[in-house]
């Protein structure tokens, strides 16, 4: 019920406007007209019974008219915003031609009509001080007129009127000197919020400039890792066909050499054909196989984690091998609708960045194991190492953009925030990383363990 009637209120005096952060001032200059109109309205009926029982019916028709008057200013206001400037002349010349009539028709012992110098003074705040001293002047000026005509007498002495003037002045003077301070500090408060939002803007525009610099920056960083990557996959390319190739050279060499010598019979080509055949699909396959990884294309498909990650481990594995690595994994088969490139490129990523780890601790034995389990309603896959674990000091920053411990030429420092961001906003899932101490075949070892979290919604048995 209150905050009805408050907001019955509050629309009156606005006049049933709208007023933004900007037009404060504008709102104010409203509520003040609103607010005297309203008075107004309260007060001259005050009037109008006292000049009814002192039979002064001249002003009872007088103020009758003004009541009428200032009704019609209400609404004027409400009707149209931007007449303003209109309708609140059209007020202040009635208020004066009132209070004209009143000094005209009333005599020095019928003082309650003084009431009507604020209303005058007031003139100054929702005119304005320049145009609102104009309008005082002007009802100075009428003032002296009247007491100068010589029509109807004037029961005022020019004492009187001068007492009249000084009480004006001194109200006008009062509110015109708040009047110039509001002005001032709004004036103030825009001219900072004008710099403020300059600030902003340039601010803004800065942070943008930034921003596309960033991207920018993120796209070589990105392009870089993933040429690393590429490099790496070669390497392993190069790696898995180099003992196929051998095998080929060799076959093909000992042919030439029966050839040579009389003794390359049906039997023997046909087995080293055979031989080089299929060491060649070998080949064929292991092209297939990474072309798979490569391929730049987006878009989701069924595919089982079990053979996804053994086809990973499997591009890989020669490579580890060379440098003393086990990859021991223990996979469940599930069935999940998502990206399996992206999903493949985190795996290996994980994997390379073990392999680092690992190369590097001096461990007798190196492991890296690779599991898959259900639990919660998610899917985990887990890939642990025994490289010693991450320092406690910057395990929680290792999947920030561009941080990397190794050198600038080993690393971008990309590899594992690519692997959070591809997780998270393609794969619908999430990535920890702790330390822990496990056991395997009666030996302790310390490493770092990453979880990855696969929602269910996605994922189906086999």
């Amino acid at each position: 019920m209150f905050n009805s009637l408050k907001m019955t209120f509050i629309n009156i005096i606005n006049s049933g406007w709208d007023f933004n952060e900007d037009q404060k001032l504008e709102q104010l200059r409203f509520q003040i007209v609103n607010f005297s109109l309203i008075l107004s309205l309260c007060i001259v009926p005050i009037g109008m019974i006292y000049n009814y029982f002192t039979h002064n019916f001249v002003l009872i028709y007088i103020e009758t008219s003004v009541s009428i008057f200032l009704l019609f200013i209400i609404l004027r206001l409400r009707k149209n915003r931007v007449s303003y400037e209109i309708n609140t002349s059209i007020l202040t010349l009635g208020i004066l031609l009132f209070f004209d009539a009143l000094f005209l028709f009333s005599k020095p012992e019928d003082m309650k009509f003084t009431w009507i110098l604020v209303y005058i003074s007031v003139f100054i705040f929702y005119k304005g001080n320049k145009e609102g001293w104009k309008w005082i002047l002007a009802f100075c000026l009428t003032l002296i007129l009247v007491k100068l005509q010589s029509f109807h007498p004037i029961f005022f002495t020019w004492t009187q009127i001068s007492y009249f003037f000084l009480v004006l002045f001194a109200l006008v003077g009062t509110i015109s000197f708040f009047q110039y301070t509001i002005e001032q500090n709004y004036q103030t408060i825009l001219e900072q919020k004008n710099i403020l939002k300059a600030f902003n803007k340039e601010l803004e525009d800065k942070i943008s400039k930034e921003v596309t610099r960033t991207r920018q920056k993120d796209k070589i960083l990105f392009q870089q890792s993933k040429m690393a990557d590429m490099g790496k996959m070669l390497a392993n390319i190069a790696h898995q066909w180099r003992q196929p190739l051998n095998t080929i050279s060799v076959v093909a060499g000992g042919m030439q050499v029966h050839k040579d010598i009389g003794t390359l019979d049906d039997k023997r080509f046909e087995e080293n054909i055979n031989t080089i055949e299929n060491t060649v699909q070998f080949l064929s396959q292991t092209i297939d196989d990474f072309k798979d990884y490569f391929r730049s294309d987006k878009h989701k498909e069924d595919f089982d984690i079990q053979a996804s990650i053994a086809q990973d481990i499997r591009l890989i594995e020669p490579s580890f091998r060379a440098l003393g690595i086990n990859i021991i994994s223990n996979l469940q088969s599930y069935t999940i609708h998502s990206y399996q490139s992206q999903l493949a490129q985190v795996i290996l990523n994980i994997l390379n960045n073990a392999k680092d780890a690992l190369v590097h601790c001096k461990q007798k034995y190196k492991y890296i194991f690779i599991s898959s389990k259900e639990k919660d309603n998610k899917i985990i896959i887990t890939i642990t190492d025994n490289a010693g674990g991450i320092p406690q000091e910057i395990i929680n920053n290792i999947f920030d953009p561009y941080f990397t411990t190794k050198h600038k030429s080993q690393g971008t420092g990309i590899g594992l925030f690519m692997a959070e961001e591809i997780i998270s906003k393609h794969l619908n899932g999430s990535i920890q990383v702790l330390n822990i101490e496990y056991e395997y075949e009666e030996h302790t070892y310390k490493g770092a363990q990453f979880d990855i979290f696969l929602n269910k919604d996605t994922i189906s048995h086999e």
